[in-house]
């Protein structure tokens, strides 16, 4: 069986490796090397950028694919060609928000070299204005943090990006806010004759003298329909026949509703998933990616789906949300003790995460997976794409 997995990101990779244990795979990338995930771009600024994926039994061809159709036919701009089966792990398009003012100073991070002329500037420079909420702004203040630069966080609304639940993230800005100044608004413009000095947000002046504004978040072309839009997947990561979509790109159906899961290793574990089914399996892909983040004292972990989710899924939701002095977190399940996702933020959150996992009283509330995947993941430091290739 000849599988195409197009696009050589986190999903792409974690395709192309699972899907050859099985089958003939070409991997198709417009980039002429590997490129560098997304997930990755922030850590430029500290300098502790390490991507090498793992040598496997596939072909890697530096080409752009133009188009693909239904019974499996792939059009680049040199040839065609027919595969049984095409995974597409397409990504997102990035773009930011552009200010009318053109002065030195202001970095738009939609790129990974976008990214290199902000480490640049850090080594003149003191003061960053960081504007976007999510885990890219979340990492790239963590990634400034380490570079002993003075930032301010710029985020309207959620700091996560609405990856917690809103008390959570309420939490969460508390402890930024003990570290950093955090603004909740947005830029209007900035000052400054030729180069930043300042950002005014409501009114205020703000001094900084780089300012780095995140992009947002957009679906990409649907090479099977030539339009711009989410891929709509199925449990099983199927978007028709012939095509599976996996990672970012992907809106999987959750009961009645279409989730779209940007952890980074939901991207790995849905990628594994597509294309372990391309060659012919039937795995299901359930809520197993988590987000995970170290910034000041304190950590981010996040899984799952948050109770206004699950509602609109049609689940019959059951929640439970703890504050202790150290921690805040949130558990979400349903009527028959199914996990459905959990959410913790504090200095002891990685830790009290484990302990629930691996608690007796959760002893009947399980992942879809199961919680032994969750378990792997926190204990051993293991990818989720590893633990389900130990579980298979």
């Amino acid at each position: 069986m000849r599988v195409c997995v197009v696009g050589a990101g986190l999903s792409g990779v974690a395709a192309a490796m699972a899907a050859s244990r099985y089958c003939e795979v070409t991997l198709f990338d417009r980039s002429n090397s590997y490129p560098l995930p997304k997930y990755f771009w922030p850590r430029i600024i500290s300098g502790e950028v390490e991507y090498k994926p793992q040598k496997s039994d596939f072909e890697f061809v530096g080409m752009n694919v133009i188009s693909v159709d239904k019974d499996g036919r792939v059009r680049t701009e040199a040839y065609s060609k027919r595969f049984d089966r095409i995974v597409l792990c397409l990504g997102t398009e990035l773009k930011c928000r552009r200010y009318r003012e053109r002065k030195d100073g202001i970095v738009y991070l939609e790129t990974a070299d976008s990214f290199k002329k902000l480490s640049e500037m850090c080594g003149s420079r003191d003061r960053v204005a960081v504007c976007g909420s999510g885990p890219m702004a979340l990492e790239t203040i963590k990634a400034l943090s380490e570079r002993k630069k003075d930032a301010i966080f710029f985020t309207c609304g959620s700091p996560s990006g609405g990856i917690l639940p809103q008390k959570l993230d309420s939490y969460l800005s508390e402890k930024i806010s003990s570290f950093i100044q955090l603004v909740n608004s947005t830029p209007s413009r900035f000052i400054g004759e030729y180069s930043v000095e300042g950002v005014i947000s409501e009114g205020i002046v703000y001094r900084c003298d780089i300012a780095a504004i995140l992009p947002d978040s957009y679906p990409p072309l649907n090479p099977l329909t030539g339009k711009k839009e989410y891929l709509k997947v199925d449990i099983t990561m199927h978007h028709a026949e012939r095509v599976l979509a996996a990672g970012s790109c992907s809106s999987v159906k959750i009961g009645d509703l279409y989730i779209n899961f940007p952890f980074h290793d939901a991207s790995i574990a849905t990628g594994t998933v597509a294309g372990l089914n391309s060659s012919g399996r039937n795995l299901r892909y359930t809520f197993s990616g988590r987000y995970i983040l170290s910034l000041f004292n304190f950590k981010v972990v996040a899984s799952g789906i948050r109770v206004e989710m699950a509602h609109a899924a049609g689940y019959r939701v059951k929640n439970l949300m703890h504050r202790c002095e150290d921690c805040m977190f949130e558990i979400v399940y349903d009527s028959g003790m199914r996990l459905l996702g959990f959410f913790f933020v504090g200095r002891c959150a990685e830790e009290t995460a484990l302990n629930f996992l691996s608690s007796s009283i959760n002893a009947k509330i399980t992942g879809l997976v199961g919680s032994e995947l969750a378990q792997h993941r926190l204990c051993n430091e293991l990818s989720v794409s590893e633990v389900l290739m130990q579980l298979l």
